[in-house]
């Protein structure tokens, strides 16, 4: 009798242990990765946007949108990479802990590039001769429909191509390895105030994990020392990040960091800095429609930059699978 009141304590506590292990959800695949590594095998956090869906506008599933109103702790990029998401959240009917990763004083933010050519001051961008009869090449493949490319092409229209509606700064800061080692701590931080029984594997598990980081960075050192002085076009500026943490040189891209889609004059001054500069490569990314792929890229090498891990398994190692298939695309195509 007294075994099995004794099992009974022993389960109720360790019961009441797991109970502790906060709700936790996630906006992108990249800072996914990096929340469940710093869980490890205490808990596993939500995804909200799939890997392949683009995160700029995204309407929620019914099963996404449940785990976002029971989520206690949030970990999210910020509205300059998701505006609808803060929308969202503000009729939350539960009061979660955010993080806003972008908003924190650590994160080494960078302000959107205003221009198609990089150092190229006279290109001001300017346009207002967005056609129709082009618009099928504009399209990303697979994840928006008509009606919502007339509504962004209305947006855009009346305006400049370097005009970002949500904020100053490049929102695509998961791709600085330095920025994913400052988050690591935050996060192990955080959960540590909502389950202290388990602070020391939180941070732990965050120490273990940014010293992954640094390995992956000396890898893709090692892989890209070959291409340094390779200039590349990019069809999204997203990549700066990366670019300045590992000195890659991308000379111009085709949409701007806010990925709008890009405008008749646009793609011609692209195709002038491909001609003009000698450029060898072009790298796209999944969604975009192969049609304008390879409208821009002619006869070019092509490639296929994946800044959210779309074609990479959702676990704790995608960030570094991730950061290392970019630069492996970087290599081959040079």
């Amino acid at each position: 009798m007294k075994y099995l009141s004794a099992s009974i304590i022993f389960f109720m506590t360790t019961g009441h242990v797991m109970a502790n292990i906060p709700k936790v959800v996630t906006d992108i695949a990249p800072i996914h990765s990096l929340v469940a590594r710093v869980m490890g095998d205490l808990g596993t956090p939500k995804l909200l946007i799939p890997a392949n869906a683009t995160p700029h506008e995204y309407a929620l599933r019914p099963s996404e949108a449940e785990s976002l109103q029971e989520a206690e702790l949030i970990f999210w990029m910020g509205e300059g990479l998701t505006p609808w998401l803060e929308r969202t959240m503000t009729n939350l009917p539960k009061k979660a802990d955010v993080v806003e990763l972008l908003d924190l004083p650590e994160t080494n933010l960078l302000p959107f590039r205003q221009t198609t050519l990089f150092g190229h001051h006279q290109d001001d961008d300017h346009d207002h001769d967005r056609t129709k009869d082009k618009s099928d090449l504009y399209k990303e493949d697979g994840h928006q429909d008509d009606a919502k490319h007339e509504k962004e092409k209305a947006h855009h229209d009346g305006g400049s191509d370097d005009d970002h509606g949500h904020g100053a700064h490049d929102p695509h800061a998961w791709l600085s390895p330095d920025n994913a080692k400052i988050w690591l701590q935050v996060i192990a931080q955080k959960l540590s105030q909502m389950d202290p029984d388990h602070q020391a594997t939180y941070l732990a598990n965050a120490a273990e994990g940014q010293a992954e980081i640094d390995q992956t960075s000396d890898d893709i050192t090692k892989i890209l020392k070959p291409v340094m002085n390779v200039k590349y076009v990019v069809f999204h500026d997203a990549y700066q990040y990366f670019e300045q943490s590992f000195g890659i040189s991308v000379s111009g891209a085709l949409s701007l960091g806010d990925a709008s889609a890009p405008s008749p004059s646009r793609i011609e001054k692209i195709q002038h800095l491909i001609s003009q500069e000698g450029i060898t490569c072009v790298l796209a990314e999944p969604q975009y429609n192969p049609k304008l792929v390879a409208a821009i890229s002619g006869n070019l090498k092509t490639g296929i930059l994946d800044p959210l891990g779309a074609r990479i398994k959702t676990e704790p190692k995608l960030f570094h699978d991730l950061l290392r298939n970019m630069a492996k695309s970087f290599a081959k195509c040079a």
